[in-house]
C-alpha cells in the first residue's frame, strides 16, 4: 500500500471516529473544488449532510456532477468571507489554488511558472452567519462540522460566521506550511 492512500485512511478513520464522537450530521465543505472532500467522506462511509461552497464557475459546474446524484449533499455558488458583497477571484490555471490573494514568488517558484493566474472572475460572497441556518434548514438537531481550503482566506470566513461559530462542533482548516498567496 502506498503513502498516499494509507495517509487517506488514517485521516478517513480519524474522521469517521471524530464525527462519531461529536455526533456530526452536517459538514460544511468551503473552497470545494470540484468536490475531492465530498467523495472522500463518502468513500469513508459518512453518511450525513454535505453542503458544499465553491465560488468559481468551471469548478462549481465540476462539483455539480458530482453532488447531484446524492440528496444529502448541495452545493452553492458562492464563496464564504467577512462581508456581503461581491469581489474578484483569481482563477489560477491549477484551478484548486484559486483564491482572492494574489500569488507570491514562493508559489511562482514552485510551480515553476509566473503566469499562474489565467483570469478572474466575479463571485458572490457572504458571510457563515447570514447563509447558516438556510444551510442547515430540514437537519433535526444540526450538529455541524466545518472544513476550510480556502487559500488564504480562512480568517475571513471565521470572522464572517459572527455567532454561528458557537453551534460549529469542528474544525478542519487546509493550511500552506509554507505560504504561497502574498497576504
Amino acid at each position: 500500500m502506498n503513502d498516499w492512500f494509507e495517509q487517506r485512511l488514517t485521516v478517513g478513520r480519524h474522521l469517521l471516529k471524530l464525527f462519531s464522537h461529536l455526533k456530526i450530521n452536517c459538514v460544511l465543505d468551503v473552497g470545494a473544488h470540484y468536490g475531492e472532500y465530498g467523495r472522500f467522506l463518502r468513500d469513508i462511509g459518512y453518511s450525513g449532510n454535505i453542503i458544499s461552497f465553491e465560488p468559481v464557475s468551471e469548478n462549481y459546474q465540476m462539483l455539480l456532477r458530482h453532488c447531484s446524484a446524492d440528496p444529502k449533499w448541495k452545493a452553492h455558488r458562492l464563496a464564504l468571507g467577512d462581508q456581503n458583497t461581491t469581489e474578484e477571484i483569481n482563477v489560477f490555471r491549477d484551478t484548486e489554488l484559486c483564491s482572492f490573494l494574489k500569488p507570491n514568488d514562493y508559489c511562482a517558484a514552485h510551480m515553476k511558472r509566473t503566469d499562474l493566474v489565467n483570469g478572474v472572475e466575479h463571485v458572490d460572497v457572504r458571510r457563515l452567519d447570514t447563509v447558516f441556518d438556510e444551510c442547515v434548514n430540514g437537519i433535526e438537531q444540526p450538529r455541524v462540522y466545518l472544513k476550510l481550503d480556502t487559500q488564504g482566506y480562512d480568517l475571513n470566513v471565521l470572522e464572517g460566521a459572527g455567532h454561528q461559530l458557537d453551534r460549529i462542533l469542528g474544525l478542519q482548516s487546509e493550511l500552506s506550511v509554507k505560504p504561497i498567496i502574498a497576504a
